[in-house]
């Protein structure tokens, strides 16, 4: 009796440690909560964002994008013979508090953008699990132009985690948008951050 309890907790733990992992790259078990490995000021290490515009024929038609590093910043722009590459410096910092504000700065050549609002976890719908993604809201956005407030949902992003560790975290956003006509466009965000 004694070695099936032993194999009975045995299961029961494997069970619950593989239960713990929610993204594709996160830590099979880990001491803190998602909320507590979320919360605190987050650095980009390296990124990238994409946009594409596609005709109705599935084409691209346009396209243009970001590689960032720690500091930098490549962007290229346009398709095919009219390809243009720009570069500058960048930085981008991201603070997830436990009270459910955030706040983030995006630095592009001197010029500072800073928005607030609000996060929290989704709660799990379909394929998607309970705290799989972050869902942010901003209120406000602040650049040299003034502030911008927002009510609703008119400025919020969902953001797939595909790691989540203790000092490191990897998120990913895509927008698909396609027109009756066949038209269309497609933007894709990916960020790796540290603490």
């Amino acid at each position: 009796m004694k070695i099936k309890n032993q194999i009975f907790l045995f299961v029961l733990t494997i069970l619950f440690v593989a239960s713990c992992k929610k993204g594709e790259e996160d830590p099979t078990f880990s001491f803190r909560t998602r909320k507590n490995r979320v919360v605190g000021d987050w650095k980009l290490k390296s990124g990238k964002s994409t946009y594409e515009e596609t005709g109705s024929n599935g084409a691209v038609s346009y396209s243009d994008g970001f590689i960032y590093s720690e500091s930098g910043y490549t962007y290229t722009t346009g398709t095919g013979w009219s390809t243009q590459v720009y570069a500058g410096s960048h930085s981008y910092k991201l603070e997830f508090s436990k009270d459910g504000t955030v706040a983030s700065t995006e630095t592009l050549d001197g010029q500072a953008i800073t928005n607030k609002g609000l996060w929290d976890f989704n709660v799990g719908v379909g394929e998607v699990k309970a705290k799989e993604e972050i869902n942010v809201r901003y209120e406000s956005v602040q650049n040299s132009n003034g502030t911008k407030t927002y009510k609703g949902n008119q400025m919020s992003m969902t953001y797939s985690i595909l790691e989540l560790r203790n000092k490191k975290m990897k998120l990913r956003a895509e927008y698909n948008v396609k027109n009756p006509d066949g038209t269309g466009y497609k933007y894709i965000d990916y960020y790796e951050l540290v603490q």
